[in-house]
């Protein structure tokens, strides 16, 4: 154990592999960390406030929170995507649009939205479990599984952990032709709603964005802004992704109480 007081860092299982890669094969490999972190006795929170005024004050106020940060032990896009997604479905069922208004689109929008909240969500387990098994950077180049000179699209060996790595980057790709998809038939839909056309642009630019972030995170070796960034950017994306296809099915939602 650490004597009181000393200084200590976690070191993610994948920079050691990528030194075994770059500079290994037997020898003394020398590592120099630099550590920018520091105490504050206070410090800034940013916060996003929206507020539905009711007509009745003396009813009381009604308090819906979800969290955009996730990191240490509640690391995931699942634990905050799941509850901002809550949170878009919830304002907007009480918005005037909702109740007043109508959004007739085609099923094909719907199924679209659908197929794409699935595979979100399954993307999110997959990160999730990556980023609890430290598998982060097990493949530490992009867009090959090795770094040059050998540039091979298949990692040369495999295990649970350069498997679940590795299926995080194929499920990116899947994701980035069923948003593109789902965004295309959004705004190929004439009963598309100017918001829902509004929400498929920001999927496609939130697609590109994490696509973005997920390299830098390689090419940083994880540095916090980029990974913390990641996560928010991924909770986003199944809140956005589950509103439009929650707009999408608001006739259907209605109907039966009418």
């Amino acid at each position: 154990a650490a004597p009181s007081g000393a200084p200590v860092a976690s070191v993610a299982p994948g920079v050691v592999t990528l030194a075994g890669w770059t500079n290994g094969g037997g020898r003394t490999v020398r590592v120099r960390l630099r550590d920018d972190s520091y105490f504050a006795d206070s410090a800034m929170s940013a916060n996003v406030v929206g507020e539905i005024p009711g007509r009745d004050p003396r009813a009381g106020v009604v308090v819906l929170g979800a969290h955009l940060d996730s990191w240490d032990l509640g690391q995931g896009a699942m634990d905050n995507g799941i509850g901002t997604a809550q949170l878009f479905a919830i304002a907007a069922a009480c918005s005037r649009s909702w109740i007043e208004g109508t959004a007739p689109v085609g099923a094909a929008v719907r199924r679209a939205g659908i197929v794409c909240c699935v595979l979100l969500v399954a993307q999110l387990t997959i990160a999730a479990t990556m980023r609890h098994n430290n598998a982060g950077l097990v493949i530490s180049s992009f867009l090959f599984s090795t770094p040059p000179p050998g540039n091979h699209l298949l990692p040369p060996v495999w295990d649970f952990r350069i498997s679940i790595h590795f299926a995080h980057r194929v499920m990116a790709l899947v994701l980035a032709f069923a948003l593109t998809w789902f965004a295309w038939t959004i705004r190929r839909d004439r009963a598309s709603t100017m918001a829902m056309r509004a929400g498929a642009s920001a999927l496609v630019s939130l697609m590109v964005l994490q696509i973005l972030l997920g390299m830098g995170i390689i090419v940083t070796l994880r540095r916090a802004s980029f990974t913390t960034s990641h996560v928010v950017v991924g909770a986003l994306l199944l809140s956005v992704t589950f509103w439009i296809t929650w707009v999408a099915h608001r006739d259907r939602l209605e109907s039966p109480a009418k």
